[in-house]
């Protein structure tokens, strides 16, 4: 007799061109018993018409595909009937890169290889990420129901409102943060309100599918107010957005580097890589922020990176599509706060540069 559970059944449509591929898609996701598996789809224009009939709770999009690709698919998707979209793609090429950045921008939540069906942890993080994804709730384009109010840029001499009562100390030089699942949209919600002026660097980790991460610079790039870059190894370290590649990303004498070293937590780049170097680097004058995502990674940095004097902050539970990240740095008591993304700008914006 199966045993009852109380968890929600997650209702899924899979969409790619290749029989083959379904079926391994379909056979990963039926493996656990709180994925149901709908419905399919063989080309973008059949994902529209099953998303219209079958109202999913997740829909997995493959990229290039005849008649309609996954690109277009998703922008219909998301502006007549929006549905949290994973694209599960295997290609990196160039003219690809481009056509993800586009979606990220349409409002696709995630980016994933496609899985290998030998891989039982790949086939487990394709569960992990349908099943979290599909939780988020959008309104209208993309948007989470969590997601912040647009703003206008910040007026000359206009002082930021803070919006919580912690405070961080005075002397932050530099910001880490690490995200995974659902962070790409955190991301976007929170740097695009940083005004122009914003003067202390900020390094990110950003767990994407391997050679995506300039898709997610070109995402990003016209959203912001302040530079947006894929890491240069070699490169000084300069004000605005700098983020990871597929290597891990670590800072020495104020010069970026770039290291192929083994996955750490099964990451590379790995969050807890970042946040070691800035222990080493700038100690109490760094600040650590841990957003939502799968795993633990990142918190073994953060303690090393609070056992030197460093401020942590960990995305709260409500507002995380997976919290296992933030949580098992709050379960390490190495956490000074635990905010919304709208309290994290707040801090953000309350910084004052060295």
């Amino acid at each position: 007799m199966t045993p009852a559970t109380t968890e929600q059944t997650v209702r899924v449509l899979v969409v790619d061109d290749s029989s083959s591929q379904r079926t391994m898609l379909i056979g990963m996701l039926e493996t656990d018993p709180s994925v149901r598996v709908i419905g399919w789809a063989s080309n973008g224009e059949e994902a529209i018409q099953a998303v219209n009939r079958l109202k999913p709770d997740l829909v997995t999009m493959d990229l290039r595909m005849p008649i309609m690709d996954g690109l277009a698919a998703s922008e219909h998707i998301m502006r007549d009937n929006p549905t949290p979209i994973l694209m599960v793609t295997g290609s990196v090429s160039r003219s690809n890169q481009h056509m993800i950045a586009q979606a990220l921008n349409a409002g696709v939540l995630g980016i994933l290889a496609k899985p290998n069906a030998a891989s039982l942890s790949a086939s487990a993080e394709f569960v992990r990420m349908v099943k979290g994804l599909s939780r988020i709730r959008i309104k209208g384009r993309y948007k989470p129901e969590n997601s912040l109010p647009t703003v206008e840029k910040p007026r000359a001499n206009i002082k930021p409102k803070i919006t919580t009562t912690f405070t961080p100390p005075e002397n932050i030089q530099i910001i880490g943060i690490a995200a995974s699942t659902g962070g790409p949209a955190i991301l976007e919600q929170m740097l695009t309100q940083l005004p122009a002026n914003f003067e202390i660097p900020i390094l990110v980790v950003q767990h994407i599918a391997a050679g995506f991460a300039q898709s997610l610079v070109d995402w990003l790039k016209p959203l912001c107010r302040i530079p947006v870059r894929l890491v240069q190894a070699g490169s000084k370290l300069e004000p605005g957005i700098t983020i990871a590649s597929e290597h891990h990303l670590t800072i020495k004498n104020g010069v970026l580097t770039s290291s192929l070293e083994p996955p750490v937590s099964g990451h590379r780049p790995s969050g807890t890589v970042l946040f070691r170097s800035l222990a080493a680097e700038y100690g109490s004058g760094a600040l650590g922020i841990v957003l939502t995502g799968m795993g633990n990674d990142a918190a073994q940095g953060l303690q090393e990176l609070k056992n030197a004097g460093g401020t942590i902050v960990a995305q709260d539970k409500n507002s995380s599509v997976i919290f296992s990240m933030p949580n098992a740095a709050i379960a390490l008591g190495v956490v000074d706060a635990v905010l919304n993304p709208e309290e994290i700008v707040g801090v953000l914006l309350g910084l004052k540069p060295m």
